[in-house]
């Protein structure tokens, strides 16, 4: 799906789109089904937005969430569900299709996912930065995951970070709203937002205007019933919320002022370009990040040695194989996307670490580089990263793979995290023969609910969810020091599973969950970051 289709969806949206472009994008939609399933998204978050700043329901964080109350998820949801019918059935009315049909699997769609109970809310972004920060919320600090709603900044600067890689910086007082993770209201106040390239679709709001696009970042003030832009990076598409008609595309270095109908003209401007704040110091609350790497660039005897925080202790992979099946082990050194790779034939070899995990309901981040043959069969999916308690189904053991399907109808090949009994599963097949870089992150919780806490990354972009099943973590190992993780090798050693057949390079384990642009450079660069948010737990 490319810029121009996702501006057409935009335009159909908003209703600026003429009927020449409308019959175009029809038969766009009969054809892609990525662009259908993003039409119905955008659709369903533009119900959820005009909702929001109309009825300004402020929420809090997850650490002290106060939820919707039912009445108004009621309001909330009949808005954002009768706009995604509504055009739904404007687009599927003239095809014979349906998305079934199509192979495109909706996150949310065909009872995949289970749903949230009553009172339980997913995350959508975090509090990554602060100075002088003084909210109306005082349990609001670095670290702390936000949920749907509307967070106030009475006064100093803020960064929140959404789950997406987008980034506002706010100055109090401010009133942010966080509706999705590719979706914000800025209700009042001054902020700066960072859309980078892995937060496409990103989308932001005003009472009065709508902002679109990626690579750019621009800083918006809102006051009265007026917004007023300044672009500082890259170019970006201004609107009033009630007339889409009168669109402009501004430019770096330009900037415009509007209420809900018309384009005010540069001659109101009333800030200076200057006059915002665009970046915050690094807060004096991060920690020094603490990690392991294999980058399996080396190897001693039958060793790949670990480097990180944690470098000597004890945990390079040693080459094994599995009793049951015969042969020798063995892993074949090949060029890797930074350096050396192991590519491994499904035979049953695989790594060994004494590394015995991140455990509990900690917080942690698994990343590496992985290239799956198209022909990799079922008994190959697990595993390429897993610790804790085998034969769980209660949540102590932990489990990163790729998604063989046969206990979902998730997307068959996504990238799957297990931790007994549940699961989640990714949306992009990783089974085409090409590298890519995936990240499992586990945001940490008490709650039993914490399928919405994981989040997948692939190629430096989040995920969709395709399937997933609830079931509280508390990641287990022995305490004998006998308790080891397995790189390319399922958990348990059973008869049906064989070992990882592919190749994987570059494998990180941070105890933290990384944000989307740690995650960024280390699918760009194969940086890990020197400094990692602050852990908030029992949350």
């Amino acid at each position: 799906m490319n810029q121009e289709m996702i501006q057409m969806i935009g335009r159909a949206l908003d209703g600026s789109i003429d009927e020449q472009e409308f019959a175009k994008l029809q038969e766009e939609l009969r054809r892609d089904s990525e662009a259908m399933a993003y039409y119905c998204e955008q659709a369903e978050l533009s119900g959820r937005l005009d909702w929001e700043l109309k009825h300004h329901v402020s929420l809090g964080v997850t650490e002290k969430a106060v939820p919707l109350t039912r009445a108004n998820w009621m309001q909330f949801a009949a808005v954002a569900a009768g706009v995604a019918l509504v055009t739904w059935f404007a687009l599927t009315q003239f095809s014979p299709m349906s998305m079934e049909q199509s192979g495109k699997v909706i996150a949310g769609g065909g009872g995949q996912v289970e749903p949230l109970p009553e009172g339980a809310q997913s995350t959508l972004a975090r509090v990554t930065n602060m100075q002088d920060a003084v909210w109306k919320d005082p349990s609001l600090r670095v670290g702390s995951w936000l949920t749907a709603g509307v967070i106030e900044l009475i006064s100093g600067n803020a960064e929140v970070t959404f789950d997406s890689g987008a980034r506002v910086v706010i100055q109090g007082p401010a009133e942010l709203g966080c509706l999705s993770p590719k979706l914000a209201s800025l209700v009042r106040g001054k902020g700066v937002v960072h859309i980078p390239a892995q937060a496409e679709g990103f989308r932001l709001k005003t009472p009065s205007s709508s902002f679109a696009d990626q690579s750019c970042s621009f800083a918006l003030a809102v006051d009265e019933e007026e917004t007023e832009v300044h672009v500082i990076e890259g170019s970006i598409e201004a609107s009033p919320n009630q007339n889409m008609t009168m669109a402009r595309t501004l430019n770096a270095k330009q900037s415009l002022r509007m209420n809900e109908t018309h384009l005010l003209g540069e001659g109101e401007i009333r800030y200076a370009a200057g006059g915002f704040h665009s970046e915050l110091p690094v807060s004096g609350t991060q920690s020094k990040a603490r990690f392991l790497r294999w980058s399996f660039d080396s190897m001693l005897m039958d060793t790949f040695p670990e480097s990180g925080s944690y470098s000597g202790a004890g945990y390079g992979a040693v080459l094994k194989q599995l009793p049951r099946m015969p042969g020798e082990a063995q892993a074949h050194v090949i060029k890797g996307k930074f350096g050396r790779a192991l590519r491994f034939d499904g035979l049953g070899s695989y790594l060994e670490t004494r590394f015995p995990g991140v455990t509990g309901a900690a917080e942690r981040t698994v990343a590496c580089w992985v290239r799956i043959p198209k022909a990799a069969q079922n008994k190959n999916a697990y595993s390429i990263v897993s610790w804790g308690e085998p034969q769980s189904q209660t949540g102590t053991k932990w489990q990163v793979s790729w998604n063989p399907g046969v206990d979902n109808t998730g997307q068959y090949g996504a990238l799957r995290t297990e931790f007994g009994g549940g699961r989640v599963i990714g949306s992009a097949n990783l089974r085409d023969g090409k590298w890519h870089h995936v990240t499992s992150v586990y945001l940490g919780a008490s709650s039993e609910h914490v399928s919405s806490q994981v989040l997948h990354y692939v190629d430096g972009k989040l995920e969709a969810v395709t399937a997933a099943r609830h079931q509280q973590i508390d990641t287990q190992v022995q305490e004998d020091e006998q308790s080891v993780a397995y790189i390319g090798r399922r958990l348990e050693n059973e008869s049906s599973f064989g070992t990882f057949h592919g190749a994987i390079d570059e494998l990180y384990v941070f105890p933290a969950a990384l944000t989307p642009s740690q995650i960024m450079n280390l699918y760009q660069r194969n940086e890990a970051p020197e400094s990692l948010i602050p852990s908030l737990v029992n949350r």
